[in-house]
């Protein structure tokens, strides 16, 4: 808000509603296809097809890569005279100049990699943080419990005014329910799309019924073959989160229930497939489950949320992330109407 001016800024402002919200049957064809197209094709179609929904990711192509250049340049001119420090830019550049030349990437490659890494955690944290503030204002009595746990940790702090610490985010039982909760009840990233390696065949925890009526206790799947996993689905799984996986509920995270901890690992944090698992994990989960913390803290410990009539219209619009909108206004991006008051202090 403060650098409203800012490239990215305006780049990212509105992005994955402009893009992918509302698609038409001719832009959901369309897209269909570019699995099916050779690389080198789809790249003259990008380039090249006229659209507005095409001009804005021209735009950001360019803009991030012009960006991800200067940052390039600075870190490799700090790297280079020794001061280089510990965040994500510089630990690339640095991994960049490696001896292994194995280990090294492109310029091409690294520019590719810190654009990918500006995109990832554009709309997924601040979507997650509208939908957890809606959910606060649904229930008031939550939101009251959640500033009263952070007003007691922030008073019995020497430093009542600093930034509490990851530690300190991690000691906080109902805030860490509140935000497991969060991140399964509004699930932002609702697909995961991975391609088969070998041929394999997958086990089945639950049987399941067949179109042909047969009961399938495994499922085959061929070398190339495209898995299209729900992260929503398993996120409200009964078996897993009890019998109101679509509530919203943070005390079932207070005592773990024991489906969850005796269910096979799936995800990074907290069992739930969020981040997805494995190789393939969402490389910035702590962070962004830290970021998603540290912006709760400070607005529910300075804030009163509550909800405006116009909360009744809001509604889920898939944009590659679940984004929350007002029916019949869904061509105006993202909006979530609360109501925003200042928390009373005490006088003394």
């Amino acid at each position: 808000m403060e650098n409203a001016g800012n490239r990215l800024t305006q780049v990212y402002n509105n992005l994955f509603a402009d893009v992918f919200g509302s698609p038409s049957n001719g832009t959901l064809f369309a897209m269909s296809l570019y699995g099916l197209l050779p690389l080198k094709f789809l790249a003259f179609l990008r380039d090249h097809t006229p659209g507005k929904r095409l001009d804005r990711l021209r735009a950001l192509r360019k803009i991030t890569i012009e960006v991800a250049r200067e940052l390039v340049e600075e870190k490799a001119r700090e790297v280079g005279q020794g001061k280089g420090n510990k965040d994500v830019m510089s630990l690339l550049v640095k991994a960049n100049v490696s001896e292994n030349e194995k280990s090294r990437l492109n310029e091409d490659e690294l520019l590719a990699q810190m654009s990918t890494i500006f995109t990832a955690g554009h709309e997924t944290t601040a979507n997650t943080l509208s939908w957890t503030l809606l959910e606060l204002c649904r229930h008031p009595e939550m939101q009251k419990r959640l500033r009263r746990e952070l007003q007691q940790c922030i008073a019995s702090r020497e430093n009542k005014t600093g930034t509490l610490t990851a530690e300190e985010l991690e000691s906080l039982p109902y805030l860490n329910a509140v935000t497991k909760e969060s991140l399964r009840y509004h699930t932002v990233a609702v697909h995961i799309q991975r391609v088969a390696t070998a041929d394999d065949v997958i086990p089945l925890s639950e049987p399941i019924l067949a179109l042909n009526g047969q009961h399938l206790n495994e499922i085959s799947v061929q070398k190339g073959q495209k898995v299209l996993i729900s992260v929503c689905g398993y996120n409200r799984n009964k078996i897993l989160f009890g019998e109101d996986p679509h509530e919203f509920n943070p005390d079932r995270w207070l005592d773990d229930p024991k489906t969850i901890q005796d269910a096979a690992s799936v995800g990074v944090y907290a069992n739930l497939a969020t981040f997805a698992g494995g190789l393939h994990s969402c490389i910035g989960w702590r962070f962004a489950v830290l970021e998603l913390q540290a912006f709760i803290v400070e607005l529910i410990s300075n804030f009163e949320f509550s909800l405006t009539p116009e909360c009744s219209r809001i509604r889920r619009e898939l944009a590659t992330v679940m984004l929350p909108t007002l029916e019949g206004e869904i061509e105006k991006g993202v909006q979530c109407p609360l109501l925003v008051k200042c928390v009373a202090r005490d006088k003394d």
